[in-house]
């Protein structure tokens, strides 16, 4: 363990074993309470596996634990980059005063340079320290230790003002060690909780989207009337992608187009594409992409071709060519994918 500290010479006192009784019961009592507390920090930050929950719990008994005005947890990303910042003890107008966020310079760089705590009686006379950028409440008194889970460093504890203008002492330093170790236990768990949930709500989606095709499927199988072959064509090819928007055109031998077919637009949005001015153009225009292509946004994509016309509100589109014996019968096209997200 690697502390950083500049203490002042103290001159020998009398050992554990020939201290007065009553000061050997107070420093037994303040063990004890600071065990307690201890152990208090770690069942209330196990009890829950929500992630954002677990980090606040985190940075607020880790203040708790050593009397610290202000306290920042900092979560890295696989690269050790800053991914999340949580903070203990500063109001929202003290937030909102300070003029630039932390961009994991200075000391907050420094603490993932070492593998344990850094106490400091006055931080900006550490060498690595960069000052506080404006509106940044003034602190003094420092203790960090990194949080450290199977060897993977996860983050970072940041603790600022010890109370009554003291500093931080070597009870401080071991307390929050310790609670760091319970505190990567914590932080692994519910990040495993919370790729548990998501790999599930994935699953769920996937098999709904399973259901719904093979129900197309089946209607395809039973039906020949075009307008319904159409539509169950249309409505699979959503329920695979979790699109919003589904349109199916076909194009006859000479390439021109023949059906249109559409699922989720509104009677109003349907009118508006097939009254779109040179909509037949853009048609004929997109069924000579050979592959498929994806955009982050089909309306200004559209615009970016040189097409002036109003479309509904498209987001993240995907079309897709059909072909069948080497023939292009037509295209997919699907938008707005659930969650905002980009095909």
């Amino acid at each position: 363990m690697t502390t950083l500290v500049h203490e002042p010479q103290v001159v020998p006192g009398p050992g554990i074993g020939s201290g007065e009784p009553g000061e050997l019961k107070r420093e037994v009592e303040a063990l004890r309470a600071r065990l307690s507390g201890l152990s208090e920090a770690t069942v209330r930050i196990s009890e829950d596996l929500d992630p954002d929950t677990v980090l606040q719990g985190v940075i607020h008994s880790a203040r708790a634990l050593t009397g610290a005005r202000y306290g920042a947890l900092v979560i890295l990303d696989p690269l050790g980059g800053l991914e999340d910042l949580i903070t203990s003890g500063i109001t929202p107008e003290e937030i909102g005063r300070i003029r630039a966020e932390p961009k994991g310079l200075g000391l907050l760089g420094f603490l993932n340079e070492i593998e344990g705590p850094l106490r400091l009686r006055d931080l900006a006379s550490h060498p690595s320290s960069i000052g506080f950028p404006e509106g940044h409440p003034p602190m003094r008194s420092f203790l960090g230790t990194p949080i450290i889970h199977r060897g993977e460093r996860l983050g970072n504890i940041y603790l600022t003002e010890k109370e009554l203008g003291r500093e931080f002492t070597t009870e401080d330093e071991e307390t929050i060690t310790l609670f760091a170790s319970h505190a990567a236990t914590a932080i692994s768990n519910s990040r495993r909780y919370r790729e548990a949930t998501r790999a599930k709500a994935d699953l769920e989606a996937l098999n709904k989207r399973f259901l719904r095709l093979c129900e197309s499927m089946r209607v395809l199988s039973e039906s020949m009337d075009v307008e319904t072959v159409l539509s169950q064509i249309v409505t699979g090819a959503q329920a695979l992608v979790g699109a919003h928007y589904g349109l199916l055109t076909t194009i006859d031998e000479s390439g021109q187009l023949k059906d249109f077919g559409t699922s989720g637009f509104t009677p109003e949005e349907r009118q508006l594409m097939l009254d779109m001015p040179g909509g037949t153009e853009l048609q004929n225009y997109l069924h000579t992409f050979p592959d498929s292509w994806r955009a982050p946004d089909g309306r200004a994509q559209v615009k970016a071709l040189g097409f002036d016309g109003d479309l509904p509100p498209f987001k993240a589109t995907l079309c897709t060519p059909m072909y069948f014996r080497g023939a292009r019968l037509g295209n997919f096209y699907l938008a707005n994918r659930e969650g905002d997200r980009e095909f």
